[in-house]
C-alpha cells in the first residue's frame, strides 16, 4: 500500500513539472507585405542603414526581469549617422504592443504567464526623407513562474534592412525574442517580429 501511495505521488509530480505550450497573444497584428524582397545595401549605397545600439541583450535571467530600458535597445539609422536627434519627426508616444505567453503542464495547470511589450520608436527622417527606427526593444511587464521551473529570455537583432528605395529608404529590423522555461524537461521558444519605420510591424509566427 504504501509503495503504491509513493508511485502516485511521484507520477502527480511528474505530470506536473512535464510541459506542453500553448502560447496566447493578447494581440494578432497582421502580416506586413512589401512589393518585392528586403536586401541589405553595399556600403557605397546611400541607402545603406545599420544598427548602432545594442544586438542582443537579456531581459528576464533566473526568473527576474533585468532589462534597463535606458541602453537595452536597438535602432536602425543612416550609416552616416551616429545620433538618433539628428533626425526628425519621430513619432510621438512610440508604438507599443503587448503580447502574452502561457506554458501549461499535463494537467492543464498554467507554470508560466510571461507578458511582454515590442516597443519602437518610428519615422525619424533626415532631411525630410526616409523613415528610421529607435528604441526598438521589448520590455518585459508582467512574469509568474510556478515553484521548481527556471525561466530565462533574451531579445536579438537579427537583421536590419532597407525596405524602400535609396533616395527614400523605409529602415526595417528583424527582432527575435528567445525564451527557455526549465522543470523537469525543457521548453524553448522563439518568437519573431518585422517592424518598419513607417510603423508598421507584424508577428511572424502567426
Amino acid at each position: 500500500m504504501i509503495s503504491l501511495v509513493i508511485l502516485l505521488i511521484a507520477i502527480g509530480i511528474g505530470s506536473f513539472l512535464y510541459l506542453t505550450i500553448d502560447t496566447d497573444f493578447e494581440a494578432q497584428p497582421g502580416m506586413v507585405r512589401t512589393a518585392g524582397s528586403p536586401r541589405e545595401f553595399s556600403s557605397d549605397d546611400i541607402g545603406r542603414i545599420i544598427n548602432t545600439a545594442r544586438q542582443a541583450w537579456s531581459i528576464v535571467d533566473q526568473n527576474r526581469a533585468v532589462v534597463d530600458i535606458q541602453t537595452s535597445y536597438s535602432n536602425v539609422l543612416p550609416s552616416h549617422i551616429t545620433d538618433p536627434f539628428e533626425l526628425q519627426s519621430w513619432s510621438s508616444p512610440p508604438a507599443s504592443h503587448s503580447y502574452t505567453v502561457k506554458v501549461y503542464n499535463r494537467l492543464k495547470q498554467c507554470v508560466l504567464q510571461f507578458t511582454y511589450s515590442l516597443q519602437f520608436t518610428y519615422g525619424g527622417s533626415l532631411d525630410g526623407k526616409g523613415s528610421y527606427l529607435d528604441r526598438v526593444t521589448i520590455v518585459p511587464s508582467r512574469i509568474s513562474v510556478a515553484w521548481a521551473y527556471v525561466f530565462n529570455a533574451s531579445v536579438h537583432v537579427v537583421s536590419v534592412y532597407n525596405v524602400g528605395t535609396r533616395d527614400e529608404p523605409i529602415a526595417a529590423a528583424h527582432i527575435e525574442l528567445r525564451y527557455r522555461l526549465a522543470g523537469l524537461n525543457t521548453v524553448e521558444r522563439t518568437e519573431s517580429f518585422h517592424v518598419r519605420g513607417d510603423g508598421q510591424y507584424a508577428h511572424l509566427n502567426n
